[in-house]
């Protein structure tokens, strides 16, 4: 029995699969990321568990792989946040801000 209408291929199927994952990560690597407070250091301002986004095309582009950057045109200011990997553990991110005299 031979079918009618309109039939997908492995091809179309694999794009309609694969599109939204690579979208997802492309926005996280250049646009936004989402991080949590972990501890009471940025009392009063940010409360522990609070979310945040924060905006990763405001200094510049990274590489999406290792450290480094891609473009730099921006400097971090008095007063911004900024959200920076520990030296000694990779894997964890610390969230500060410079205090406003």
């Amino acid at each position: 029995m031979k079918k009618i209408g309109k039939q997908g291929t492995w091809g179309v199927a694999l794009f309609l699969f694969l599109a939204p994952i690579l979208l997802i990560f492309s926005i996280r690597w250049i646009l936004i990321e989402p991080f949590v407070i972990p501890s009471e250091s940025m009392l009063p301002n940010l409360m522990v568990h609070d979310h945040i986004l924060v905006s990763k095309f405001e200094y510049g582009l990274k590489k999406p792989i290792g450290d480094g950057w891609l473009i730099r045109y921006k400097s971090p200011k008095r007063g911004d946040i900024v959200v920076l990997r520990f030296a000694e553990k990779r894997d964890v991110f610390l969230i500060k801000m410079d205090r406003v005299p």
